[in-house]
């Protein structure tokens, strides 16, 4: 259940903060050729433009980045993950997708005692799922053992080699598909199988939050050529969204209050929240007196809500994208 207790309360899934991890790449066009070498050695060679490796560690029920990083492409989003959990602890329960189950990154969490429920590559777990996926139960307690090249890794990083006990559920998804959720919370009576399903689904936040940084934010547009340009572009817009995300949890209720007799539940428009701080973000980290300021970007925030809709979907349209930057995701002002 999500929950949030009071105005300008933290929401949270069962008393835990929900985060996600997810990586992704960003275009280095027009940057100097030492960037991009420092970024994508391989470039020229593959006759790309350039990528930087980025992932971001998001609080997706506050749509608030707890950590984020940006690295070389060749490095992998299993190893900037666990960077981030520097920043996270026992009343943390983070989401994954299928890129990330790996042993030792399982083992990583376990030791620093964060609850985790990630999503299992069902074609490559095959020998582990069998039993589950052959029959009609919905969860199964997986003894995980690990492979010899599974404890070298382990020892690399002077992880244990023990075994792993986890909890396998497996979810019917509305389009027929079957996924299988690997999680720690082994307690059937106090985790229900059945809330995995919208538990799962809160992670799509971080998906939204990589098209508010890459189409609203145009996070790709780079403002200078080097290193630290791309540094301080890329840290400069995830502080905005951050302001942005903690100017919205307060103008929530105002929201609520003002949308509460109309027939849909409304939420504060995050690209109209952007867009008010963006024009007054030198005077809100300048001024020595903002107090007023802060209520004024509140009260303009909460004036220009948008419609919930829960559960709406649409097929994934495959072939090339349209664009770099999509029409339909305009610039904020």
């Amino acid at each position: 259940m999500i929950s949030s207790t009071k105005r300008g309360a933290r929401s949270s899934w069962k008393a835990l903060r929900l985060l996600a991890v997810d990586g992704s790449t960003v275009r280095l066009d027009g940057v100097s050729d030492k960037c991009r070498d420092h970024y994508d050695s391989d470039a020229e060679e593959k006759q790309r433009c350039g990528l930087a490796r980025v992932s971001v560690c998001y609080d997706v029920l506050n749509r608030v980045p707890i950590d984020a990083s940006i690295a070389p492409y060749k490095v992998g989003e299993r190893s900037l993950a666990v960077g981030h959990l520097d920043y996270c602890g026992s009343e943390d329960l983070m989401l994954m997708d299928r890129g990330y189950p790996c042993f030792w990154l399982l083992r990583e969490m376990i030791n620093r005692d964060i609850r985790f429920c990630v999503r299992l590559p069902a074609d490559q777990w095959t020998s582990c799922l069998s039993r589950l996926m052959g029959f009609s139960e919905t969860e199964e307690t997986l003894q995980l053992v690990p492979s010899a090249k599974m404890r070298a890794e382990c020892l690399d990083r002077d992880l244990s080699e023990e075994g792993l006990e986890l909890r396998a559920i497996k979810v019917l998804l509305a389009t027929g598909e079957v996924e299988v959720l690997l999680t720690n919370l082994t307690d059937s009576t106090k985790w229900s199988a059945d809330e995995f399903i919208e538990l799962y689904h809160q992670r799509w936040a971080i998906e939204e939050g990589y098209k508010l940084d890459k189409s609203r934010l145009e996070l790709e547009r780079w403002s200078g050529k080097s290193h630290r340009a791309i540094e301080q572009d890329f840290y400069g817009r995830l502080l905005l969204v951050t302001l942005s995300a903690c100017l919205a949890v307060v103008a929530e209720p105002l929201v609520a209050a003002a949308t509460k007799k109309r027939q849909h539940i409304y939420q504060v428009n995050q690209t109209k929240a952007l867009s008010q701080l963006r024009s007054n973000i030198v005077s809100l980290l300048l001024k020595p007196r903002i107090k007023g300021l802060i209520k004024d970007l509140i009260s303009k925030i909460s004036k220009h809500p948008s419609v919930v809709r829960p559960k709406r979907t649409y097929p994934r349209r495959s072939g090339r994208a349209p664009g770099r930057f999509h029409m339909a995701y305009k610039p904020i002002a």
